[in-house]
This record gives C-alpha cells, sequence and structure tokens, in this order.
C-alpha cells in the first residue's frame, strides 16, 4: 500500500531565492505541486499550506504554454498565487492530468513537520526555473 501524500517543507538556498517553500509529495516522493512563492520562514509557508486548503476548492487553475511544453498554475479567487507545476510538460494533456492529480490529493495530504535542518542544492540542469533537491 502506497503511504499518503504529504507537504514538504524545505529551505532555498539564499543565492537563489531565499526562503522556505512548500511541495506536495506523492506516496512514491514524485512531486505533485509547489509553493508558487517562497515564504520568509517556515511559520509564514505553514500558513501559506494553510491558505492553499482553505482556497483550493475556489481557486483558479491554468494550464499555461511555456516555450513548446506546457505547465500549470492555481491562483486564489483574489488572483494571489498559490502553485505551481513542479516542472514543464511535453503534453497539454500531462500539463492538464498533473494538475488533477495535485488538486485531488492536496487535501487529503498529512503535513509533516520538518525533523531536521534541511539544506538546499541546486540542480543547473533545469532551464527556467531552477529545480531543488534536499540532502539532510
Amino acid at each position: 500500500m502506497t503511504s499518503a501524500a504529504r507537504f514538504h517543507f524545505f529551505s532555498r538556498r539564499a543565492s537563489v531565492a531565499p526562503g522556505v517553500e512548500w511541495r506536495l509529495l506523492a506516496g512514491n516522493n514524485r512531486e505533485l505541486g509547489r509553493a508558487a512563492l517562497p515564504s520568509v520562514d517556515l511559520e509564514a509557508c505553514r500558513r501559506a499550506v494553510g491558505r492553499l486548503l482553505r482556497e483550493l476548492p475556489g481557486g483558479t487553475a491554468t494550464v499555461i504554454p511555456t516555450e513548446g511544453r506546457w505547465t500549470w498554475r492555481l491562483v486564489s479567487a483574489a488572483g494571489e498565487p498559490l502553485a505551481c507545476a513542479p516542472h514543464s510538460y511535453a503534453r497539454r494533456t500531462e500539463a492538464t492530468s498533473a494538475l488533477s492529480g495535485f488538486r485531488a490529493a492536496a487535501p487529503a495530504a498529512v503535513l509533516l513537520e520538518p525533523d531536521a535542518p534541511v539544506r538546499a542544492t541546486v540542480d543547473l540542469r533545469m532551464a527556467g526555473r531552477p529545480a531543488v533537491r534536499t540532502e539532510t
């Protein structure tokens, strides 16, 4: 049996974008979505997850073409960014399916407390927004 989806918190490298972000991980550790913007600290990041969960039903989701690929973004009813795709997709249907998976998993996801400081590293192989892998 696969474990439940969960929110994971991680620190960003200050040279990339200082702060703390969340990401939603599936039971198999596949990233389903992430914070649209970094938070200033862990407490603000926890509040951002709470806001995401409150605003998810009324939020507006958009699948967006970017440089020949597709991504998605979720914004609040007031137009403020809540979440975005963890990476781009080759096909629009893949991005749409990934967005649906995020919207289905987020309400039931477990909110885990970080058990140790997390060091972030930047994967420079990814174009556009830097991907972040964590090391403990």
